[in-house]
């Protein structure tokens, strides 16, 4: 009898003890995560077709925006307005392009204890500067990775996306494992007025996981996505861009 009190006891404290391992190295939170971008053009016929499409959209609502808030505007200044669309439209087409030709970068999270440092890379090079937020006062700042100069910003993380509308949907039954973490799939949307005859307006695909309570990631700071979901596979949608998706997969992960 004093034996089997004995195998329980041992069991119990073995139990707590494991379990009590186990959330302390959680709350050291020691969290790495990188993400590698990949454009997939999947029709380029249509992709071409739908940027110069954006591009004739934007620019033209742009023109109709700076006529509809100037009522006095001359024929010499909407000629000027025409003859400036052409090298723009064109600008834009080479931008989006020159975007989905990116499929060497990376993006990175490191946490430590409180602090999360963000940066990106292309290859091997880091591109700009380190993003770091400290978890526990909120705050955030920009580390120049050449003099280690510091900008700290004056608005909350909080406030990054007060002007965009935002939307979730979920979708529970479509499910992935990713990384060993069940995941689901849920889609975000964030949309936000420029002026007053343009939008601007992005679509998401994740794959999400509520395992991990990280706070921080290396592509998105909201809250709206952060204190619900965590996601593990990403797949963005540019407005109005048709035949063509860019994807985030996991390139690294690290949590002890």
């Amino acid at each position: 009898m004093k034996l089997l009190k004995f195998i329980f006891l041992f069991t119990i404290i073995f139990i707590s003890y494991n379990a009590f391992s186990q959330e302390l190295k959680k709350n050291k939170k020691r969290f790495e995560i990188v993400f590698r971008k990949k454009p997939i053009i999947q029709d380029k016929e249509l992709f071409l077709k739908s940027i110069k499409f954006k591009a004739n959209e934007l620019f033209g609502l742009a023109k109709l925006d700076e006529v509809m808030n100037n009522d006095s505007i001359s024929k010499e200044g909407l000629q000027k307005l025409n003859e400036l669309t052409n090298p723009a439209e064109q600008f834009l087409l080479n931008e989006i392009q020159t975007e989905y030709k990116k499929n060497n970068n990376t993006f990175h999270l490191k946490v430590k204890d409180l602090l999360a440092i963000h940066f990106k890379k292309s290859g091997d090079q880091i591109i700009g500067d380190f993003f770091v937020i400290d978890n526990e006062t909120k705050s955030s700042y920009f580390l120049a990775k050449k003099d280690s100069s510091t900008i700290f910003l004056k608005k909350k993380l909080s406030d990054i996306n007060i002007n965009w509308k935002e939307e979730v949907k979920e979708f529970r039954n479509d499910k992935k494992i990713i990384n060993g973490f069940n995941c689901f799939k849920i889609e975000y949307i964030k949309t936000k007025k420029i002026s007053n005859q343009i939008e601007e307006r992005t679509k998401y695909i994740l794959y999400v996981t509520q395992k991990i309570d990280i706070k921080n990631h290396p592509l998105f700071k909201n809250d709206l996505i952060l204190n619900k979901y965590y996601p593990l596979y990403i797949e963005e949608y540019m407005d109005g861009i048709q035949g063509a998706k860019i994807t985030y997969n996991i390139d690294k992960f690290f949590w002890n």
